[in-house]
């Protein structure tokens, strides 16, 4: 049996959160958890393969940052609570121009009465929540805030983040003219990092998440993390759509405070999440970078299946979209370099005589200007991450090496991680 897949005709490289991911359409999709096991694991080990045939080294490790040392030691130290890290490309201006426009709407004020405080966003202002004045002096004391970006972006941030509380590192994962990129690699260099530097817990969040529903502190996750055993993250719920001006003027909470109680077994988390890092360094297990243009932090979630992920399903988590700045020159060079490489990997079959290539060539007009290799690097992801959903509904795995991408997430090879002055 071949894999089922229609063109997604509301497909948007530049649209809505589920939008610009789905080349395929969602509901047309059909993977089945045996006939096609094969082939979900060919897609993925080709790509693999490829890479490594490549020599993209995901085992050496570069991050600079000024005075790194001094920032692991920092974090070493006893009452430290978990870190904040922020992922981000391509909108270093943004979050200046955000970070100065949080400050004006302070005032004479020094910070914002915590993370739920909806006066930053009132007006239809995007203000992450991650910036240091948007929680409270108890929740920001002894909390470390830092921008992880790739290597070749790190002075532009640098620059653009000056005087904000936030530490800009830079990641380089692989050699300097072959590195791993995208998104998989982001998150798996951060955690990485971490577990480099000996942090049980630290949290992961998208650059444009502006507000988390009743959630006062960070706090409350991390005491809920620490007090349930087994559990390797902890979020909240994710939103299908950017919020728009008049959307986050429309937003309200409650009158009263009461924390969040409806503690749920989620399908998947994502956007601003808290990861029990002990857990990684017990295991050989880590986001995969080879999934590179979407689904990083929704496979990983399939794979450790929904007893080791948790969320509060009354904390909604709204995020903002403004462009991201034209991409450094060479950064954009080394990702077509990568794209092209995953572009030449065995075709993969789709509605029995076909191919997810002549799929979306035969439907250009629905890419929206997205290039074919892009939308088939996702698509071929989104292939994927329906197979580890449709697997995780058929059966009960809660050993994880039994399910079929297991390999994709593991890591066993020596590791080189350098930390750099800056």
């Amino acid at each position: 049996m071949a894999i089922k897949a229609q063109i997604n005709t509301g497909y948007d490289p530049q649209g809505n959160i589920y939008q610009k991911y789905r080349p395929l359409d969602k509901d047309s999709l059909k993977v089945d958890v045996n006939a096609d096991k094969d082939t979900i694991q060919k897609i993925a080990t080709d790509r693999i393969n490829i890479l490594k045939k490549d020599r993209r080294n995901i085992y050496l490790l570069k991050f600079r940052a000024k005075k790194i040392q001094q920032i692991v030691q920092t974090e070493k130290a006893a009452g430290r609570k978990p870190p904040m890290a922020i992922v981000s490309s391509g909108r270093s201006a943004w979050i200046k121009s955000m970070y100065a426009k949080g400050l004006s709407i302070l005032g004479s004020n020094q910070r914002f009465a915590g993370i739920d405080d909806l006066t930053p966003i009132a007006n239809g202002d995007k203000i992450p929540v991650y910036f240091p004045y948007r929680l409270t002096a108890k929740d920001a004391d002894q909390r470390g805030f830092y921008c992880f970006v790739q290597q070749n972006e790190y002075q532009t941030y640098t620059a653009d983040l000056k005087d904000t509380g936030i530490t800009v590192i830079g990641y380089e994962l692989g050699t300097e003219f072959k590195p791993m990129l995208g998104f998989g690699a982001s998150r798996y260099a951060v955690v990485n990092f971490f577990m480099n530097t000996g942090i049980s817990l630290a949290w992961l969040i998208d650059d444009n998440v502006l507000y988390i529903s009743r959630l006062h502190e960070f706090s409350f996750f991390e005491d809920k993390m620490n007090s349930t055993p087994g559990v390797w993250a902890l979020g909240g719920t994710g939103q299908a759509e950017y919020q728009t001006e008049k959307s986050l003027r429309s937003i309200r909470k409650t009158e009263n405070y009461t924390p969040p109680t409806n503690f749920i077994s989620p399908d998947f988390l994502q956007q601003a999440v808290l990861w029990n890092i002990k857990q990684f360094v017990g295991n050989t297990i880590n986001f995969s970078p080879h999934f590179i243009c979407s689904g990083e932090d929704v496979s990983i979630s399939y794979l450790l299946g929904r007893d080791k992920c948790k969320a509060f399903y009354e904390c909604l988590i709204y995020k903002g979209c403004d462009s991201a700045a034209p991409q450094n020159k060479q950064l954009q060079k080394l990702k077509n370099g990568l794209y092209n490489l995953i572009d030449s990997v065995d075709p993969i079959p789709v509605n029995d005589n076909s191919t997810l290539k002549q799929l979306l060539q035969s439907n250009k007009k629905y890419l929206k200007g997205d290039p074919v290799e892009i939308a088939r690097m996702k698509a071929s992801e989104q292939i994927q991450l329906k197979y580890m959903s449709n697997e995780n509904d058929a059966t009960q795995y809660t050993d994880l090496n039994s399910k079929l991408l297991y390999f994709a997430f593991t890591f066993n090879g020596k590791y080189d991680v350098q930390l750099m002055n800056a």
